[in-house]
């Protein structure tokens, strides 16, 4: 009787011992829950961090950049696009990388605008200005006649650098106007049908064609004239001991004579 009283008291303790250690086992079971909630919330967390967005690049301002002064350029009948060259703060920036550039009013004569836009790195404008100037003509240097005859004579005259052609003109005395005689490339034109003795005067002018403009040159002038007729109908009359008398007939349009008499010591007229 007293071993099984023994027998049973051995078991209850070891069934106490048992549920202890059973207890003892289960309860890490509870603390496993946790850090799956915590990583739940980790995630949660990681998540609402990642939708956060980048931060957008900070852009400079190109609106006070310098443009170097651009020079006059002349009509070509085209558009007109200066290279242009910007700093901002001393540095040079860089065409198509920082900036880009649009011209306006660049064909005609005028001022013509050129404005930098930033790209890249750069964001803003500035603009500049420059002149669109007609250039200018040279003057014919020099114009002149020879191989005048009664009734004419060659004029020719020198080369202006560029000019297209020469428009030649002549003073018509009797309706005080200029008559232009002839637009031309050459460099020499014949006069002729001119009356003897007669007094003409000229100018010329280069002009250059450039797209739908003519430019003209300043006028270059010269006076010239046909020879007179010769003298006809000379003779000698009311001859004495010390002298005689020289008659001839009048020569259309001449202004003067000059008489000259043969020295047969120097055999040459004087």
């Amino acid at each position: 009787m007293l071993k099984r009283k023994l027998a049973a008291a051995v078991a209850a303790v070891m069934l106490a011992s048992t549920m202890s250690s059973f207890a003892a086992f289960a309860e890490p079971a509870v603390s496993q829950t946790e850090p799956a909630a915590y990583a739940d919330e980790q995630t949660e967390s990681t998540s609402d961090d990642s939708s956060v967005p980048d931060e957008a690049p900070q852009l400079t301002d190109i609106s006070s950049a310098e443009i170097a002064v651009i020079p006059d350029a002349e009509y070509t009948g085209q558009e007109i696009r200066p290279a242009v060259t910007v700093y901002l703060d001393g540095v040079l920036l860089t065409e198509d990388a920082d900036y880009t550039v649009n011209y306006e009013n660049n064909v005609n004569p005028g001022t013509a605008s050129v404005t930098v836009t930033g790209t890249g790195s750069y964001t803003g404008s500035v603009t500049a200005y420059f002149n669109i100037i007609m250039p200018e003509q040279a003057a014919v240097a020099l114009l002149e006649s020879s191989n005048n005859t009664t009734s004419g004579y060659t004029l020719t005259w020198s080369s202006s650098a560029k000019a297209t052609g020469y428009e030649l003109y002549r003073y018509n005395a009797v309706s005080s106007q200029w008559d232009k005689i002839l637009t031309t490339a050459a460099l020499s034109y014949s006069v002729s049908g001119r009356p003897s003795a007669t007094k003409d005067h000229y100018c010329i002018r280069a002009y250059r064609k450039i797209g739908s403009k003519t430019i003209y040159s300043a006028y270059t002038r010269l006076y010239t004239a046909t020879l007179p007729d010769a003298v006809t109908g000379m003779k000698i009359s009311d001859v004495t001991t010390t002298g005689y008398r020289i008659s001839w007939n009048k020569v259309a349009r001449a202004e003067s004579y000059r008489v000259y008499i043969y020295d047969k010591n120097t055999k040459a007229y004087r």
